[in-house]
């Protein structure tokens, strides 16, 4: 039994629902299933009812709740204690996924590492498939970020989702996209980007809509292809627009604008402050 299990637990009874527990834990969601299905196991007794709405615990779960939610309330209690008693402990390391368009790659890029002293090292993985979130770490997370217990979390700036439609559509000349738009309609949304928690909920959202044919890519490569040959809609968040022949980016409004911020499993310290406030004022003065 593990501490991500632990987590996966608690998020999946205090939301009754696998898909919120999967963006609450910026996890996808069958990441957050394999390990309620493990915990399971180890206890050898189901912990939900999975077919009915909302998901409902068992009378295991509901015996196993306060033990594990005093459990986690320790462990990170504890792991706060150890951490204030390492006064020679460099102050956090700063998490970010590496990709083209990222806003806080480009601010990193003009500041020299020796400016950023409170930072033991710059790490990049991409946090969607990390076995866990770790301590005294702070994760910059370009999505819709659901506030929990378990995960602190600071806005630095938002952006609209947008469309991708081929120019000289009927869609193309409108300056904005709704639901009812997207009727008899194909969309493409890339298996990788599924994984998000913005992937997960435009795919939430259009399942709901049978009248909305959804295509899912393999090879994300083919998305700008498909939107010229074949008319599909493809989607992305702001700072991903290209200037591409023959594309127009209109705003889809069938979503809320996705957050982007920083985020922690425990409070952000005063060097975390720092530099949160340091990227802000930065985003501010380069009107992003």
């Amino acid at each position: 039994m593990n501490t991500e299990q632990m987590y996966a637990f608690l998020a999946v009874y205090e939301t009754q629902s696998f898909s919120a527990a999967s963006r609450q834990l910026i996890k996808s969601q069958s990441a957050v299933t394999q390990l309620i299905k493990s915990l399971e196991t180890e206890l050898n007794a189901p912990l939900f009812l999975r077919h009915v709405r909302p998901i409902t615990p068992t009378q295991a779960a509901r015996t196993f709740y306060p033990y594990a939610h005093e459990v986690m309330r320790m462990i990170n209690e504890g792991i706060q204690a150890v951490q204030k008693k390492e006064p020679g402990k460099k102050p956090f390391i700063l998490a970010y996924r590496v990709t083209a368009g990222n806003i806080l790659s480009k601010y990193l890029m003009i500041i020299p590492p020796e400016k950023l002293p409170q930072i033991e090292n710059l790490s990049i993985p991409d946090y969607t498939v990390t076995n866990h979130w770790e301590e005294n770490k702070l994760y910059f997370i370009r999505e819709q970020v659901i506030q929990s217990k378990n995960i602190a979390f600071v806005p630095a700036s938002e952006s609209l989702i947008y469309a991708k439609l081929p120019k000289g559509s009927e869609l193309s000349r409108k300056e904005g996209i709704s639901l009812a738009d997207l009727c008899d309609r194909t969309v493409v949304l890339p298996d990788k980007a599924i994984a998000t928690s913005v992937g997960t909920s435009l795919l939430d959202l259009f399942l709901t809509r049978p009248e909305i044919h959804v295509v899912r890519l393999k090879d994300t490569s083919s998305t700008d292809l498909l939107v010229l040959r074949k008319g599909y809609i493809a989607f992305c968040t702001e700072e991903f627009i290209e200037n591409k022949p023959g594309i127009v980016n209109v705003p889809f409004t069938g979503l809320p604008p996705v957050q982007y911020g920083f985020a922690s499993l425990t409070e952000f310290t005063p060097p975390m402050k720092d530099f949160i406030n340091r990227f802000r004022q930065w985003l501010k003065s380069q009107a992003l």
